[in-house]
């Protein structure tokens, strides 16, 4: 349950727990594990149960509601994040899991105030309908031109390993 103004409480959605200030009580014999996440380039101390999905922590805790929850089971993409640059499913992944690698959400994405590329192509396309999956396509999109840029980063550097001989460095006599 969480504490709401005028001493009401609510059930929360996701954990059996209590959250009152930045003490969390839960129930059901589950236990707690202080750790720390990085989300978007910031270290968030967080204590959860070890398996608490991460997109729980997200909306719950951390309030990054852009990573929504679509079927808690991995296929819709709703709830995908960057884990360490590679797209996942963050109904998927333990809390646990993620606080030995960086998270980037779709609030991570823009910069200074800029949006990612990605982000600027989606709007100027319009390619939504709800829009309630869209930011999973978009980070699931961010994630894939991530990949193809080090697949091509790395190419060229077995390449000009193989043939060390470059442009302009062949002797011309």
């Amino acid at each position: 349950m969480r504490k709401q103004g005028g001493g009401r409480q609510r059930r929360s959605p996701h954990l059996p727990q209590t959250l009152i200030g930045r003490r969390i009580f839960l129930w059901k014999g589950t236990s707690a594990m202080p750790i720390e996440i990085e989300v978007n380039g910031k270290r968030y101390p967080v204590s959860y149960p070890p398996d608490t999905p991460l997109l729980y922590v997200l909306r719950d805790e951390l309030r990054l509601t852009g990573t929504k929850y679509g079927c808690g089971e991995g296929q819709c993409g709703a709830c995908t994040v960057l884990l360490a640059g590679a797209p996942r499913r963050s109904c998927q992944i333990p809390a646990s899991a993620a606080g030995r690698k960086p998270v980037t959400t779709i609030e991570g994405l823009e910069k200074d105030g800029r949006l990612h590329p990605v982000q600027q192509a989606f709007l100027e396309a319009g390619a939504f309908q709800c829009a309630y999956c869209t930011s999973g396509m978009i980070i699931s999109s961010v994630g894939l031109l991530q990949r193809r840029h080090r697949d091509r980063i790395h190419r060229q550097s077995r390449d000009r390993a193989e043939h060390p001989h470059g442009f302009g460095t062949n002797d011309r006599r």
